[in-house]
């Protein structure tokens, strides 16, 4: 890997995903206040109304989940054709995820933690997230400061897993001729939604993949660091995968 390529690379793909990113989060602010200010106004006049912002996470997810689908083809092309190697191109990418995910999660926080302390005596406004709904009821709760730090560790893992997985998405079907594209963008949904609940309702082998599937979620769900834990071992294990794409993967033109 050369040192020399990583911090030109790393900046150019940092800085295009802060851009995405900012564009997002102006979104979700945007967002946030039209909804405070729209039942505020009603509430002015007299009509009993309420209003919620609980998502922050869930879209953040899918836009890092995009962006992971998007830039990688884009990096690969372009970096290999100004010499940078493989290697360096994947380190980029990991490193430029991570930047990011932290960035965002701790920017989402500080949203979250905003809107509740605007709307703190409003009973008609339900703004929460992720880890509140799952481990604090969902209220509108002054969380302390190592519960502010256990959300935004939930929230990067789930933005790294998001991204890698959105590589391994487009990793796949690059490296994938037409007919296995085929197969596979129409065989993967048939199987998850017909499939996979067919064997999982016959059976001791599927009564054996239900058992485990409840343990692991039982486990997932029983702290936020058990939650974080399975989502990094997961994004170890698609960012492991992805590199063994990447390293072998022919340079195609843009479709």
């Amino acid at each position: 890997m050369n040192t020399m390529n990583l911090r030109p690379a790393y900046k150019y793909r940092f800085c295009d995903m802060v851009k995405g990113i900012g564009v997002f989060y102006a979104i979700m602010v945007v967002v946030m206040t039209s909804v405070i200010c729209l039942v505020s106004f009603e509430v002015s006049n007299g009509s009993k109304v309420s209003g919620s912002f609980a998502a922050f996470v869930f879209a953040a997810t899918i836009a890092l989940f995009v962006m992971g689908i998007t830039t990688i083809r884009e990096d690969m092309r372009l970096m290999l054709q100004n010499g940078i190697g493989r290697r360096t191109i994947f380190v980029t990418e990991l490193l430029a995820v991570l930047s990011v995910s932290l960035l965002l999660a701790v920017a989402g926080e500080l949203l979250i933690a905003i809107g509740q302390a605007v709307t703190a005596s409003r009973s008609e406004f339900f703004i929460t997230d992720l880890y509140q709904i799952l481990y604090t009821d969902g209220i509108n709760f002054n969380l302390s400061l190592s519960e502010h730090f256990e959300s935004i560790a939930l929230a990067f893992g789930i933005y790294m897993c998001a991204n890698l997985a959105g590589m391994f998405m487009s990793l796949l079907f690059y490296r994938l001729n037409k007919m296995w594209t085929l197969i596979v963008a129409i065989g993967v949904p048939l199987l998850l939604i017909i499939g996979l609940p067919m064997l999982l309702t016959r059976g001791s082998a599927g009564r054996f993949i239900e058992s485990v599937f409840g343990m692991m979620l039982e486990f997932a769900l029983s702290s936020p660091w058990a939650l974080l834990l399975c989502f990094l071992l997961t994004a170890v294990l698609i960012g492991i995968v992805n590199w063994l794409m990447m390293r072998r993967a022919p340079v195609k033109p843009v479709k």
